[in-house]
């Protein structure tokens, strides 16, 4: 079983991913990306350093 910390990345991943294939990466905010996965700003940024660091990972998902 993957750590916390692991689990959490993933469900930034995941949730993202559904935001991104909704609303698109423009149309969807860190705000967004928030209220999806229930974290804060600082729990968010813990794991990644920008919405482009998230897409980036989410492409890696998709391709990957």
């Amino acid at each position: 079983m993957a750590n916390k910390g692991v689990q959490t990345r993933r469900n930034i991943i995941e949730k993202s991913l559904q935001l991104f294939s909704v609303k698109g990466y423009f149309n969807t905010s860190i705000n967004d990306i928030l209220d999806a996965t229930g974290l804060t700003k600082g729990g968010l940024y813990g794991h990644f350093r920008s919405k482009e660091d998230i897409w980036y990972a989410v492409y890696e998902l998709a391709v990957g």
